[in-house]
């Protein structure tokens, strides 16, 4: 039993030493197309590596640019979004619209100007029922309750 697990420890040491062999000793690929091949990746991803390789001498790829058009909603829209909301909560969002395009000359449509609202914590819903609906509940408070001892 000893002399069987010792040719097969054996035989798996010799299976794994000439597969790590093969594995190392790989002939160097002469193209992106061999390299794909033996990278077992598409040819596209091949010639990504192989423009990036010979343009920065590394198999990294170098950090990119902010992807995508620049945001009109900048820091001074923003807080002039702040001012407007600030100084006049009850207005709609197409005048809120209305004020920025003319006063800062930025048309944005009005789902974007509501996610941007929403996103600086911003109300801009006419709250007059929650307000009554608070005076009501405070005034209920205030009055004394018998108590039916």
């Amino acid at each position: 039993m000893f002399l069987l697990l010792c040719a097969l420890y054996v035989g798996l040491f010799l299976v794994a030493f000439f597969l790590s062999d093969s594995m190392i000793f790989l002939p160097h690929p002469s193209s992106y197309q061999d390299s794909a091949e033996v990278l077992k990746i598409t040819t596209a991803s091949g010639k990504k590596i192989s423009a990036v390789y010979n343009r920065t001498q590394k198999m990294e790829r170098p950090a990119g640019a902010k992807r995508g058009r620049e945001s009109r909603v900048t820091a001074e829209v923003e807080e002039y979004l702040r001012k407007a909301v600030t100084s006049k909560p009850d207005s709609t969002l197409e005048e809120l619209r209305t004020r920025l395009n003319q006063d800062k000359q930025v048309q944005i449509s009005i789902g974007w100007l509501w996610l941007v609202l929403r996103r600086l914590g911003l109300s801009f819903k006419k709250n007059s029922a929650r307000q009554r609906a608070r005076q009501r509940t405070s005034a209920r408070d205030a009055r004394e309750i018998p108590s039916r001892d």
